[in-house]
């Protein structure tokens, strides 16, 4: 069994210190009788000089006509759906910026892992290939033995559930929850870690969570230092961090230390 003491220190004092950097360009740039640098007046001399000189004509090119669209790397989501989510047509013009909002758009279904549109000409206009990296499915989610929680809590708590998405933010997300259904029970040195197992063919996925629960930590002392106002008796009264009594486990939880600090702050 593992054991700590905790400190609570009042008050904490951070100095910012704001730093002024307009002092000393006048030394830099000298100004003459006019108010006006000589850098300045160069820099408007070569100005007039450069408008001075005609304008290059540039001529706009032509849009090209979408003449055919090729969708490449679905497996699970079909045709009908990818074509639903895009602007772009076949008979319209060509545009970069319906294209890359097209991009933003099947990113945003969900979906996909990487989308990347290319083009080429086809039969007097362009033909639109549309490439994709579906995410996996998730088939299937397995748990280490543990013996703190139970199974069907955890999966309550996470994001990631079988028959939806493979997504890698949410489990990352599903680590800190994880993490933090521990610390509540007093196991704060729990170690999660994540196995992926992906079918290529099916582009299914089986996620096996192997969690190491730790040993709780118990605290052995609490000390309360820099109040100068009030005595230790009395902001000991306010906190709900202990150490082990006979009515009291005095397992450390985060949570309850959180609480401690806002409940002091507001004494």
């Amino acid at each position: 069994m593992k054991k700590i003491q905790i400190i609570f220190i009042l008050p904490i004092i951070v100095a910012l210190t704001s730093l002024s950097f307009a002092q000393g360009l006048s030394d830099e740039y000298p100004l003459n009788s006019e108010g006006i640098s000589e850098e300045a007046l160069e820099f408007s001399e070569d100005a007039q000089e450069f408008t001075e000189e005609p304008a290059e004509q540039f001529s706009v090119a032509e849009a090209k006509t979408v003449k055919a669209i090729d969708i490449q790397g679905n497996k699970t989501i079909s045709l009908t759906t990818i074509l639903t989510r895009i602007k772009t047509r076949v008979g319209q013009d060509y545009l970069d910026t319906v294209i890359s909002d097209d991009i933003k758009r099947l990113y945003n279904t969900g979906y996909f892992s990487d989308v990347k549109i290319d083009r080429q000409d086809h039969e007097g206009g362009v033909k639109v290939i549309i490439i994709l990296e579906e995410k996996p499915i998730v088939e299937e989610v397995t748990f280490s033995k543990i013996k703190n929680l139970t199974v069907n809590s955890i999966k309550s708590k996470i994001k990631t559930k079988s028959g939806m998405f493979l997504d890698r933010k949410d489990l990352k997300d599903d680590i800190g929850t994880i993490k933090e259904l521990y610390a509540k029970k007093g196991l704060t040195d729990v170690q999660v870690e994540i196995e992926t197992f992906v079918d290529e063919v099916t582009n299914k996925a089986t996620l096996h969570f192997v969690i190491r629960e730790g040993n709780k930590v118990r605290i052995a002392k609490v000390n309360i230092l820099g109040n100068n106002t009030f005595k230790d008796s009395k902001i000991s009264k306010v906190i709900k961090t202990r150490p082990k009594g006979i009515f009291r486990s005095g397992y450390l939880k985060d949570e309850v230390i959180k609480e401690d600090v806002e409940r002091i702050i507001s004494f």
